[in-house]
């Protein structure tokens, strides 16, 4: 599925920048370092062409782009209804920032196609089982699942990097992370997560695995699960504030131990929202005693197409008459890149950010049943 949607945005997006069709072989969607390269160039240059047309366009302009359906994505549907367009009000920021979005991700893609070979788009039939009855994804928990050849990579690695009797807490699961890792792990594997939908599915295909009902915005962390887990996996929203809701719970629930580890997939696009906040996001990371040892670029694809992340996307479109802009509003997938997290040696808190932090994210008075 991810390989046919990928091959059919390559196809139409060579096509919307004038160059000739990708050329395939048995190992890569695009093997040609040439062809990449002139499509990069071409498509940054056109990039740079319609941000110029978005700076000179009056504020007052209205353009309504013609409807466009995509009959090459093969995935299923993941909210109930699509019928309506968004309406939501936009600002020239916000359009900005989806533009950069639109153009970085398909830079991505393009990058993705030729590195990657085509082998590592497979899934196994076991975990295409456990994803094929997962219940539909719902913006009211943030949710935006990512293929399932993308959780096996993430957990692929992260057993390379893991020791076999590790013990690995996921907050947050709607990407059945811990039905791909207790395939291969045998040792503890413990589940927050807060859809009880989810957790059903947990629970009927892995009783194994220790789930527990917290909402890792507003709940706290249970005083039995704080600093023993060995590896910690969370793919959390990508906004700065609840990102470091699920982070803060992550550094309270890490076994502190240098060999200990997070890992963490986020996109890092998505900080060109946040006004002056990105420097702020990435900063916090050493306040908290946390050093990224690696990134994955791209690791993570996240299909888009009857999704309504794709319709809040679409909604702060620019109104532009461009070709190109429309092939890049067909974009079949979002991406994540994976930060493997370390903590700094000897890096100590300072005493009040440590009693706030553990004052509203840990709960040191009860413990919580685990189903």
């Amino acid at each position: 599925m991810t390989e046919q949607s990928l091959r059919n945005y390559l196809h139409l997006l060579f096509e919307a920048l004038g160059l000739e069709p990708p050329a395939e072989n048995r190992s890569h969607l695009l093997p040609n370092p040439h062809q990449l390269l002139a499509a990069t160039h071409r498509l940054q240059q056109q990039g740079n062409i319609l941000e110029r047309m978005l700076h000179d366009l009056p504020s007052t302009a209205s353009f309504t782009p013609p409807r466009q359906t995509s009959d090459f994505s093969t995935t299923p549907r993941q909210i109930s209804d699509f019928s309506a367009p968004i309406d939501i009000p936009t600002s020239p920021r916000q359009q900005r920032a989806t533009l950069h979005v639109l153009l970085e991700t398909s830079l991505r893609l393009l990058t993705l196609a030729h590195q990657q070979p085509r082998q590592t788009f497979d899934v196994s039939a076991s975990f295409a089982a456990y994803c094929s009855t997962r219940p539909h994804a719902k913006l009211d928990y943030d949710q935006l699942y990512c293929s399932p050849d993308s959780t096996e990579r993430r957990c692929r690695h992260i057993l390379s990097e893991t020791p076999k009797d590790a013990r690995i807490l996921l907050l947050g699961d709607d990407d059945l992370a811990s039905l791909a890792l207790a395939l291969h792990h045998h040792g503890p594997i413990d589940v927050i997560e807060f859809d009880p939908r989810l957790l059903d599915h947990i629970r009927t295909h892995a009783p194994h695995i220790r789930t527990h009902a917290i909402d890792l915005f507003l709940g706290a962390l249970p005083r039995d699960l704080a600093y023993c887990f060995d590896a910690i996996v969370l793919d959390p929203p990508w906004d700065d504030y609840h990102a470091w809701c699920f982070l803060h719970k992550a550094l309270l629930a890490l076994r502190p131990a240098p060999e200990s580890r997070i890992y963490m997939a986020f996109c890092p696009l998505s900080l060109a929202w946040l006004e002056r906040k990105a420097q702020r996001f990435w900063r916090r990371f050493a306040q908290y005693g946390l050093a990224i040892e690696s990134i994955h670029p791209a690791l993570h694809l996240y299909p888009l197409h009857h999704t309504e992340f794709q319709q809040l996307l679409l909604a702060h479109c620019p109104p532009l008459d461009s070709h190109l802009l429309q092939t890049l509003r067909l974009l079949p997938f979002g991406f994540s890149d994976l930060y493997t997290l370390r903590p700094i040696h000897n890096f100590r808190l300072p005493p009040l950010r440590r009693w706030f932090q553990r004052w509203w994210h840990l709960d040191s008075h009860n413990t919580h049943p685990a189903a």
